[in-house]
């Protein structure tokens, strides 16, 4: 049996974000069920459940991956459930977050074929196998919603030290003051010898800057405290107020990470009537 619901809630087209097809907290849809050999690609009702968080017993791969897609507006398909559940399988659990994310935040851009696709992924997820061809895709890419962050990503070598700066702007259809046209936050990823990896992001509002660093290695973190105050007073030459540094001892595995999709950040159940 199957929830019939799903495969005509969402197309693979945009939909405005204040279209009353999206999912809301605690929206109520009306369902039938229908018999599997009039499936015309729904879900199957218990992967749909477990995708939920709806039955005890669930797996912890298919727990939340629904949220996942309707925190970044995919369609709820069969197929793309499938394609999630797939890799993640075959991804060790530690890892396997983080990728999910970034495979979201691609399947929401306007990226057409796999092939394409996978170039973007192994380039935002910083893979050996990443190519050229990625971060150009990525820049010549928009969010199928106008309202998500654009991303744009540049290439960095700072000695001996490599990585990417990341330009990321507020969403189309905001109402945008000239300066709007600048990206409102600032994300730097440098690969070091001696700290490993070091995620520094910058958020710009009017003359006040706010900054956070997260770094594996603790001493790093420490050393960015120490250096506080000189910087504060560098900035405010420049006529910037440095808000105090927020730190972290965590690794980030991709930029995706630190993207705001569109929200549904209040979503915790779907109620389905009998």
């Amino acid at each position: 049996m199957h929830l019939d619901f799903v495969s005509g809630l969402w197309s693979g087209a945009s939909i405005p974000f204040d279209d009353k097809s999206s999912l809301e907290a605690g929206q109520v849809l009306p369902a039938k069920l229908i018999p599997s050999d009039q499936d015309r690609g729904s879900v199957p009702m218990m992967q749909l459940a477990r995708c939920a968080d709806f039955v005890s017993g669930t797996q912890p791969l298919e727990a939340g991956l629904l949220k996942l897609l309707l925190r970044w507006y995919l369609p709820l398909d069969q197929k793309l459930i499938q394609e999630f559940t797939s890799v993640g399988n075959d991804l060790p659990v530690k890892k396997r977050a983080a990728h999910l994310i970034s495979r979201a935040f691609v399947h929401s851009l306007d990226i057409k074929g796999p092939e394409q696709k996978k170039a973007v992924l192994d380039y935002i997820l910083r893979h050996s196998q990443a190519v050229p061809q990625g971060q150009k895709k990525l820049n010549q890419s928009q969010p199928l919603y106008p309202e998500q962050e654009i991303l744009r990503a540049l290439s960095l070598l700072a000695g001996q030290s490599e990585g990417e700066i990341y330009l990321i702007y507020p969403g189309r259809s905001r109402k945008r003051h000239p300066e709007k046209r600048w990206p409102h936050r600032l994300v730097v990823c440098l690969s070091t010898s001696g700290w490993g990896e070091i995620w520094i992001q910058l958020i710009m509002h009017n003359s006040n800057l706010t900054a956070q660093i997260w770094a594996e290695n603790s001493s790093f973190l420490r050393l960015a405290k120490v250096a506080e105050q000189a910087l504060r007073r560098r900035v405010s030459t420049l006529g910037w107020e440095l808000a105090p540094i927020k730190t972290a001892n965590k690794k980030i595995t991709g930029i995706a990470e630190l993207i705001e999709p569109l929200g549904l950040d209040n979503y915790q159940h779907l109620d389905i009537l009998a």
